[in-house]
């Protein structure tokens, strides 16, 4: 009998499963839909028919129709879980879909550093009677094990900020926490993956069967299940790519083995699942071919300017000039010695040319720069060198830290961020702090402290290091101040906060809200664009944050910034670029990529290799604190993350070694 095309068809999407298993994933992040792309493509690969909500859309949807549902608890969502009206709905749908029998329901709780993280998170189980009192007390030690344990890497690998700090799972810790889970006998808990073949047996998450309900409870943690996503985990997403891959697939039979519970209802059957190939567009965007293939494609549409200078490879080195000031000469002689093709310097103008700026030390800071400017002119002609293309680093929020905020940020849980300017006020944050900022010091630079030397471009640095007690970058679940919901609505005569979230959430009008927000962030992005462009007609414009964007403001502001022809240079602490590129180009950002490389990684002459890495699946590699050489290395300093133990020459050898020669533009920007 010849099967009807439909059923061929989904004998070769789920290979391994005899139905397709309903997951609804919430999201309480507010993150762009493609936040969590891997994982959902392998759970869709594993069997899973998976379908992505953000918790203020909860409202209206019958939940208990899913056969599964994952759980994404941000930090802000399980503080305000007993006193938010939307966070109040969302615990008693789920805790309603909890009591259901023969369900799955996965918790995947924020990384737990502390007493206070671990005492939220099990209150968040609680809240969501996720399990029964007699099992969170059978299970306390291994839940509190399990959440508490820093970091859950079994072999000690290269990432982009590595941590002499975090603790390395060893086998036997995993053969430990495999007892904790049988000690009593029958097995009702499991460390997943339990499949003992997989190279790297990589742990993803606690199981249990809860008994009392009669359903199954996975609890993981977001760095573990999202390591490789867009906002990925820089202290566990690997480097090397054929690891990755490796832990990939062990998340992959993670999430077969829960979905063989769900079928069998036994523990002692999911040991023999058999492993299955990675989703092919997976594996094909993590390979060479693609990135190679992609980047191609990309540069036919860039400026041949930009293109000329860039198409080796953009290294740069980023540098503090007052910090540095008196070790500049020996600073700008090891960047010349590495081939560096890019000079980030953190001069920060906004801290005398901002009218909120107090101007201390101006006379002293100006002279700094004005010496500056003269040396590495001098230092490159003597070598013989072309310099490097010289960016000039600006901040948004820098005089934030001894000035009050004028329109201060506000979530969707009515909280106000005293520290946080309202990111779409561009009276009181973009034009002083930023545009008007840029001018004078511009005007300045022309006229008295540039000494002839060009600028050839901006680095806006998007991190909010005055307020990492509240929130360093926007998250996805901002903005409602006064600054905000007159974007969404000028007329509108709602004044109190509360009633504004309340209104959108009654008349589920939140993605229409987030939508003319990011509207009015790209106009942000555009109006930055074609300021320095007054200024700067050839520069160009680089951004750095943390990681790539996913949400409505970073997502907004970056496809203002840049354009097909034009791409922003982009500096993350992400290892991966290509794999979201994409996912980027749809949303209309664009962008030559940059991870980062703290010297600390090198230690031994092989560690240089990593250089090599980066090159086959970035744009350039930017130097954190380059300056760092300059010094003598002390592994008990503060800075010893940023520094390494290898003395200057060796370090400047081996990254020129590994540097193309890169081409001198032949229109200067």
């Amino acid at each position: 009998m010849i099967l009807p095309r439909q059923l061929f068809m989904l004998l070769i999407l789920f290979p391994c499963s005899s139905y397709s298993n309903k997951m609804l994933m919430v999201d309480t992040f507010a993150n762009k839909n493609y936040a969590y792309n891997s994982l959902i493509s392998l759970a869709k690969n594993a069997g899973f028919n998976v379908e992505l909500i953000n918790f203020y859309n909860l409202k209206n949807k019958e939940i208990n129709n899913y056969d599964s549902l994952f759980f994404i608890a941000s930090p802000a969502f399980i503080e305000n879980m007993d006193k938010n009206l939307i966070a109040g709905e969302t615990i008693e749908k789920i805790t309603y879909f909890v009591h259901s029998k023969n369900k799955l329901v996965g918790l995947i709780s924020p990384h737990v550093t502390s007493q206070e993280d671990l005492y939220s998170s099990k209150e968040l189980i609680k809240y969501l009677n996720m399990l029964s009192f007699k099992s969170r007390n059978k299970y306390k030690d291994i839940i509190n094990w399990f959440l508490l344990f820093p970091i859950y890497r079994k072999l000690d690998y290269k990432t982009s900020l590595p941590s002499t700090k975090e603790k390395i799972l060893t086998p036997e810790d995993l053969e430990n926490l495999q007892y904790l889970t049988q000690k009593d006998g029958l097995m009702a808990s499991a460390i997943l993956p339990l499949n003992k073949n997989l190279k790297t047996n990589f742990p993803f998450g606690l199981y249990i069967k809860n008994s009392i309900y009669n359903n199954h409870f996975f609890l993981s943690k977001i760095p573990m299940l999202f390591f490789s996503e867009i906002s990925e985990d820089f202290r566990i997403n690997p480097v090397d790519r054929n690891l990755k891959i490796q832990m990939l697939d062990a998340l992959q039979q993670t999430l077969l083995e829960l979905k063989k519970i769900t079928e069998t209802q036994s523990l002692e059957v999911i040991k023999n699942v058999e492993k299955i190939n990675l989703p092919e567009e997976l594996q094909y965007k993590l390979s060479t071919e693609y990135r190679t293939n992609t980047q191609e494609e990309r540069n036919k549409n860039i400026d041949r300017t930009l293109n000329s200078w860039a198409q080796n490879g953009i290294y740069a080195g980023w540098i503090r000039l007052d910090f540095d000031a008196e070790m500049i000469e020996h600073i700008l002689e090891n960047i010349a010695n590495a081939n560096l093709n890019l000079l980030w310097i953190s001069i920060k103008p906004e801290r005398y040319f901002s009218k909120t700026a107090t101007g201390e030390n101006r006379e002293k800071y100006l002279q700094e720069i004005s010496n500056f400017t003269k040396l590495i002119q001098e230092k490159y002609k003597k070598l013989e060198k072309p310099l490097p293309k010289i960016f000039i680093s600006m901040g948004i929020t820098t005089n934030f830290t001894n000035q009050p905020v004028t329109n201060s940020m506000q979530d969707i849980f009515a909280k106000d961020y005293s520290k946080v300017p309202a990111p779409l006020d561009i009276e009181n944050l973009w034009k002083p702090e930023l545009l008007d900022a840029f001018d004078t010091f511009y005007d300045e630079w022309q006229t008295s402290i540039g000494n002839g030397l060009n600028i050839d471009g901006i680095f806006l640095d998007l991190e909010m290091y005055h307020a990492q007690d509240q929130e360093s970058s926007y998250p996805g679940y901002c903005d409602f101040s006064d600054t905000a919901w007159q974007v969404y609505s000028p007329e509108s005569q709602i004044k109190d906060t509360k009633k504004r979230i309340k209104y959108l959430y009654n008349n589920n009008k939140f993605d229409e809200y987030f939508s003319s927000l990011e509207k009015e962030a790209q106009k942000i992005g555009n109006l930055i664009r074609e300021h320095m462009k007054a200024k700067l007609p050839n520069g160009i414009i680089a951004v750095y944050m943390q990681t790539l964007p996913n949400s409505w403001f970073y997502n907004g502001i970056l496809s203002g910034l840049s354009t097909e022809k034009e791409p922003v240079i982009l500096a993350t602490f992400n290892n991966e670029f290509f794999l979201y590129y994409d996912i980027l180009k749809k949303n209309n950002i664009y962008a030559l990529h940059m991870p980062v490389m703290l010297l600390s990684q090198f230690k031994e002459i092989a560690d240089f290799k990593q250089i090599d890495e980066f090159k086959k699946a970035h744009d350039g590699i930017w130097f954190n604190r380059f300056s760092w050489l300059s010094y003598p290395y002390d592994n008990n300093k503060w800075w010893a993350i940023e520094a390494s133990p290898l003395n200057a020459d060796t370090v400047t050898k081996e990254i020129a070694s590994r540097s193309l020669e890169y081409v001198k533009p032949a229109v200067q920007i």
